[in-house]
């Protein structure tokens, strides 16, 4: 079953409601859940780089695997620049409300 954002973040929501905690605290329950989902879809993309360089080494050979993590290595800087940057969202020191 697959969960969209808006699902995960009522989620949240009801469940902060029903403890009596302040939005604050609700927004900082959100930020460490997407922390949490970045650390592991980096972990996801860095275990699954080393296991295709590792057959590509075991079926193809040494020069093959290095061809193949170069070639990862490449694909993933590209994406990365493509990616939104922390830097580029509002800051929290902008917020006027009364959290």
């Amino acid at each position: 079953m697959q969960l969209s954002l808006a699902q995960v973040l009522f989620f949240v929501y009801k469940l902060m409601t029903y403890f009596g905690r302040s939005l604050k605290q609700i927004f900082l329950l959100i930020g460490r859940i997407c922390d949490a989902v970045e650390v592991a879809g980096k972990n996801l993309i860095s275990t699954s780089g080393t296991m295709t360089t590792e057959f590509v080494s075991h079926r193809y050979g040494e020069e093959a695997a290095k061809a193949t993590s170069e070639g990862l290595h490449a694909l993933l800087v590209f994406f990365a620049e493509k990616a939104p940057q922390p830097s580029s969202f509002p800051s929290a020191q902008f917020c006027y409300c009364s959290c």
